[in-house]
């Protein structure tokens, strides 16, 4: 007995689901574009809060709140986007219905649209996608659905709809610019702090210069600012060590000096309570006093 066919099966199951139907197709794209210019409306009125709130934030300085809250904001936006594209697909679909009652695959021209919405009825909480993406299942068949839902080669899904639709956070400049123009629409004088542009600092990699040792060029050719800064901070005390060495070295001189001074015209009993020795084996400063002034006299009666 011969085996029966995987794709002959699968097509049992798709034929005992319902065929496709062309007026509830119809209605469900229909369903569609009402409920995404509702939600699209109620998105806007959230929006366009968060707006003031950041507005709000910037206006007292809180740019930490600020930053937090335009990464939501642009979240919302990029959902609304998403649903512009629905809602043109959807209409470029109703327009085009004739044709994919005709054809049994899908159309070249109506490949992005359909695929697009695949794409988002698996990604977005949007009412009547999933009952459209039934829909097109009866028609294309399971293989179209994975091709789109799995972002194929061929599936055709807009690069646009994959992004606006992607997890990512969004980047440092993409929240910056937002701000900017929020600022600049309630006419506040805002900039960003210099600490939200690390990530820009970082990617920019300069060699240092002794000579202009400004915030921008703190990088070696090794890429170790750390390793400049402190040898420059070695350098600068071993620098300041000699300099202190040879003043001391001038201040004892100079001391050596004033004693000497001191001994020729001051009285004996003077030195010999200035200059006591310590150890108890050697002599006195009396002692060699009075030999050094002996040596003196006898130098001068010679």
């Amino acid at each position: 007995m011969s085996t029966i066919p995987a794709t002959f099966i699968s097509r049992l199951k798709e034929l005992s689901r319902g065929n496709f139907n062309l007026q509830k197709c119809k209605m469900s794209v229909m369903l569609v574009i009402t409920h995404i210019k509702r939600l699209k409306n109620k998105k806007c009125i959230e929006a366009n809060q968060m707006k003031e709130e950041i507005a709000h934030f910037l206006r007292k300085s809180q740019d930490e709140m600020a930053f937090i809250q335009v990464e939501h904001l642009i979240k919302e936006e990029e959902f609304i986007t998403v649903c512009d594209l629905i809602c043109l697909y959807c209409h470029f679909i109703v327009a085009r219905l004739q044709i994919m009652k005709m054809n049994k695959n899908c159309p070249l021209d109506l490949k992005e649209a359909i695929s697009g919405i695949i794409f988002a009825s698996q990604r977005c909480d949007i009412p009547g996608l999933s009952d459209l993406r039934h829909h097109f299942l009866l028609k294309y068949g399971q293989e179209f659905l994975t091709s789109a839902i799995e972002l194929r080669p061929s599936s055709g899904v807009n690069p646009l709809m994959v992004k606006k639709l992607s997890q990512n956070t969004p980047e440092t400049k993409t929240k910056i610019r937002v701000l900017n123009s929020i600022a600049n629409d309630h006419g506040i004088n805002w900039e960003p702090q210099s600490s939200y542009n690390d990530e820009e600092h970082c990617q920019n990699t300069k060699i240092w210069d002794p000579k202009h040792p400004t915030s921008s060029n703190l990088q070696t050719q090794n890429g170790s600012v750390d390793g400049s800064i402190t040898t420059m901070a070695s350098n600068d005390d071993e620098s300041t060590s000699s300099h202190e060495e040879k003043e001391e070295e001038v201040d004892v001189d100079q001391k050596k000096t004033i004693d000497v001074d001191r001994r020729i015209s001051s009285p004996r009993q003077e030195k010999s309570e200035n200059y006591k020795h310590v150890h108890p084996k050697l002599p006195n400063a009396d002692t060699f006093y009075s030999y050094f002034d002996f040596l003196r006299s006898d130098s001068v009666s010679k």
